[in-house]
């Protein structure tokens, strides 16, 4: 008992000493930032004391705007006062840069305050007064292009937060400002990053360590390892993360980098508990805490309390879990913070369950059910709008290009001229036809450029029209129903009655989604394919293994004539996909009891191959019109199931890939054959 006692009073000694450390070394940050900010009060104390002291003169203004910009983090009620105290003295002196620069500290105080933030505003000001004035400084509207996008971040608007950073980048690389490109990669890689793009978030953060390697920018350089310490984190490559993390923390604690060291505590936080080592995962979770105490960035500290209420519901020590996580969804609640709300309602759901309370374990079920459904389809949109964006920025960056080379090419042209006119006419002739390659060559550019970008906005009208025509039809009549029996309008043995609907709807819904993703991946990955010997009776095999239960269902003979010496040259996955779609069309418009086939005829260089079905058929029009993604026909099967409005499109796209056709026989009331062709092997 004596050891026992011993052992304890040891530990609570080394708990206390390492808290009393942090304090130490918080405290020590914390004046660092102080004295800083002392030293500007004692500038400006020093300034209203000199003789013929005026509050419109610059360098007091200049001075006003660095000591506001300190409590950024700190006080931005001091912030708020300091900025308008900027505007009142800049407009009685005319001062363009400070007009500007308080604009920019007034957005700094609404910035990540609430969902209806007036910060972008602010910003835009700043911005406006700086496009009119004669005087510009080119860094100043590169900082309130940054900030701007971190407000855009936080409004959940990635394509504006991307647009203004690339704006920042064009600007900087302009001016060379090397140190700023560092900062602008590294935000745009935290945009991927939020959107789980994270090789793309790589690539931006190694822009940015390679442009650093140039500077030399100590702090700078751990700024990028702890950012790329969370990438690999979020990647599950925690030893890469440990190494990155442990690169930056001594020199966050150098430069007294406050809110950087918080950042990288966390991080740690996360890999330990990960590594299932809940202990050290909360001591370093409690030193991101500290720091945070003496800072101010909400959304930080509420992913840092988290992480403590996680340790504690892993280390089974409920209550201290519960209040943390509640105390996390409350502030989370009150800044509208998405993320935090989310991670501290699953905590709670998982807490409460295991503490029997089962109904506030319900509760906070459905609550982050809602909110992850809510954040999904943000993150999904706004993942598209990011890939939109770059792609538009990446094409008007190559139009410029081109354009400069056009100028370029007319300047050198006019000298090429008077040097020749001083030679011979020869010359000039042979400079001339020169020309006319050249022109015909960019010609040649712009037209593909023209092709590539229609392609491009084809396929976007394509996905909105698949995902708006095949499943918001669906999924809306399933959540009317469901909202029916939930306000009690609809009996259980009613709903009963509908469970056939329904089922027909899932399977509707599941087979479009996989139909989508094998078409969206045909689309992103471009003509890409891999040919090889494929032997088509396995493929059929397989689709009547799959499609089993809807064909027992209807009681349909199935007919595989197709022997194995039937091989083509095509792409397993692709030629799996078409089949699987046609024999999917073929049980859904064959009635109960009905016939399918698949045939195989040797058609020379190229295997036929037929699936024939004794269905409804279909009249000449819509033959015609089957394999167009923009002719939008909905058609029901004999027991009303809906057919996609994708599946024929995509079966004609992968044949065709595949160096194949494809085409539709059809007499309504007699059935229907559809039929592919592929070549055979070499």
């Amino acid at each position: 008992m004596s050891i026992n006692f011993i052992n304890v009073v040891v530990k609570i000694m080394c708990k206390i000493l390492l808290i009393s450390i942090l304090c130490v070394c918080s405290l020590q940050s914390v004046q660092a930032q102080q004295t800083v900010i002392d030293s500007l009060s004692n500038k400006l104390s020093s300034l209203r004391n000199t003789a013929n002291f005026f509050e419109t003169d610059t360098v007091y203004i200049n001075t006003l705007i660095k000591y506001g910009s300190k409590h950024r983090h700190i006080n931005k009620d001091t912030l708020m006062s300091v900025a308008k105290k900027v505007l009142e003295l800049s407009e009685k002196s005319n001062y363009d840069f400070g007009v500007i620069s308080s604009y920019e500290l007034q957005g700094h105080f609404y910035s990540q305050q609430d969902k209806d933030s007036k910060g972008i505003f602010y910003y835009d000001k700043a911005l406006e007064v700086y496009e009119q004035t004669s005087n510009k400084v080119p860094k100043q509207k590169l900082y309130i292009l940054n900030a701007k996008a971190q407000e855009y971040e936080y409004l959940g608007e990635y394509a504006e937060s991307l647009n203004s950073l690339l704006q920042g980048i064009d600007l900087a690389t302009k001016h060379n400002y090397n140190y700023d490109l560092t900062l602008l990669n590294q935000n745009i890689a935290y945009l991927y990053i939020s959107q789980k793009y994270y090789e793309q978030g790589l690539e931006y953060y190694e822009n940015s360590i390679l442009i650093n390697e140039n500077l030399g920018d100590e702090l700078f350089k751990a700024e990028t390892f702890s950012c790329v310490a969370d990438i690999y984190f979020k990647m599950d490559r925690l030893e890469e993360a440990m190494i990155n993390v442990e690169r930056s923390i001594p020199v966050f604690r150098k430069y007294q980098s406050l809110k950087w060291l918080a950042y990288s505590y966390d991080v740690k936080g996360k890999i330990y508990l990960k590594q299932e080592k809940f202990n050290t995962a909360l001591e370093w979770f409690f030193k991101s805490m500290l720091l945070h105490n003496k800072i101010d960035d909400g959304t930080a500290k509420i992913d840092v309390i988290n992480g403590i209420a996680q340790a504690y519901l892993l280390l089974k020590k409920d209550s201290l879990a519960i209040e943390n996580a509640l105390n996390a969804y409350s502030t989370s609640k009150n800044i509208n913070y998405i993320k935090g709300e989310i991670t501290s309602t699953n905590i709670l759901y998982k807490l409460f369950q295991l503490n029997n309370n089962f109904e506030q374990a319900l509760w906070y079920r459905d609550l982050n059910i809602k909110l992850s459904d809510s954040l999904y389809r943000n993150a999904n949109k706004n993942g598209l709008e990011l890939l939109k964006v770059n792609l538009d920025y990446k094409n008007e960056k190559a139009l410029f290009l081109r354009e400069n080379e056009k100028a370029l090419a007319k300047k050198s042209l006019v000298i090429y001229i008077i040097l020749t006119l001083l030679i011979i006419l020869g010359c000039i002739l042979f400079v001339i036809k020169r020309n006319k390659n050249k022109y015909k060559r960019l010609n040649k550019v712009l037209k593909q450029n023209r092709e590539e970008l229609t392609e491009i906005n084809n396929t976007k009208n394509k996905l909105f029209s698949i995902v708006g025509h095949d499943l918001r039809g669906p999924i809306g009549s399933l959540k009317s129903l469901l909202n029916l029996y939930s306000e009690k309008m609809l009996s259980k043995s009613e709903l009963d009655d509908f469970i056939p609907k329904i089922e027909n709807n899932v399977d509707s819904i599941y087979f479009t989604l996989n139909n989508l993703l094998d078409w969206g991946n045909s689309q992103m990955n471009g003509s890409y394919i891999e040919p090889t010997n494929v032997t088509v009776t396995n493929l059929v095999e397989s689709s009547i293994k799959l499609l089993t239960p809807a064909i027992e269902k209807k009681v349909i003979k199935v007919n595989n004539n197709i022997s194995e010496d039937v091989v083509v040259w095509a792409d397993n996955d692709q030629t799996e996909v078409v089949i699987r779609n046609l024999l999917s069309n073929a049980t859904k418009f064959t009635p109960e009891k009905g016939e399918i086939s698949f045939n195989a005829i040797d058609d020379g260089n190229f295997y036929k191959i037929e699936i024939k079905d004794s269905g409804v058929g279909m009249t000449k029009e819509i033959q015609e019109k089957i394999f167009l993604m923009t002719s939008n026909i909905t058609t029901y099967g004999t027991n009303n199931e809906k057919g996609t409005g994708l599946g024929l499109t995509l079966c004609k796209e992968m044949i065709e890939k595949n160096s194949g056709t494809i085409g539709v026989k059809s007499v309504v009331g007699e059935g229907t054959t559809f039929y592919f062709m592929l070549p055979k092997p070499a």
